[in-house]
């Protein structure tokens, strides 16, 4: 596959470039960006619960008398 001058600009950005190729739909973008991504879909997910309980912290979440909205009422 060969990127045209436009294309390889918008890559350089941080733009994604779309193509289809026999029906198929294709995103072409920076490795960098592939890898922030890949990590947020990676099945560990660390890093996405780190920041998740970091942002729980910052609003409150841990505050005392929060853990009233750990558990759910049973439906019947």
């Amino acid at each position: 596959m060969i990127l045209n001058d436009e294309q390889i600009r918008a890559a350089e950005t941080g733009q994604g470039v779309r193509f289809t190729q026999n029906g198929v739909d294709f995103v072409v973008i920076r490795s960098e960006v592939f890898d922030k991504v890949n990590a947020l879909i990676d099945p560990d997910h660390q890093e996405l619960r780190m920041l998740l309980a970091q942002s729980f912290e910052g609003n409150g979440w841990d505050d005392p008398g929060m853990e009233a909205y750990d558990s759910y009422p049973t439906t019947s």
